[in-house]
């Protein structure tokens, strides 16, 4: 039953991905330009995950560390399966220009983006004293 909860949350952060990126690319990268979009976008993103666990975490919890970092997992590897499944194969984005959303040393911080996902149950558990 955990992890259907989870899922149900899990649904929303990947809603607000969605309305992230459409207001990143119609509102805020017309205004200050792709990077700078990029970055109030995996910001922005990263703090919507991050409300979501907490309210996951205050809602459904107490969790043990280890059921956290559990749903991190999950979550992750939800967000990991539909990023690559769906932009590859059912809108056709190449590999390569997937894999490039990872290159820091580009000013690339998807990588932010998947370690709040990851982690913020546990950030969650231990603000809450659960973990």
């Amino acid at each position: 039953m955990l992890f259907v909860k989870a899922f149900g949350v899990w649904l929303l952060m990947l809603l607000a991905a969605f309305i992230n990126g459409a207001i990143r690319e119609m509102l805020i990268v017309p205004r200050v330009g792709e990077h700078m979009g990029h970055v109030i976008g995996v910001v922005g993103l990263s703090g919507v995950v991050l409300a979501l666990a907490g309210f996951f975490v205050n809602v459904f919890g107490p969790f043990t560390s280890g059921t956290l970092l559990g749903v991190g997992i999950f979550w992750l590897g939800l967000s990991l399966l539909f990023e690559f499944g769906f932009f590859h194969y059912a809108r056709h984005e190449p590999w390569h220009k997937l894999l490039a959303d990872y290159n820091i040393f580009r000013g690339r911080l998807l990588l932010v983006v998947w370690l709040s996902t990851l982690f913020s149950p546990l950030i969650w558990g231990a603000i809450l004293r659960q973990a």
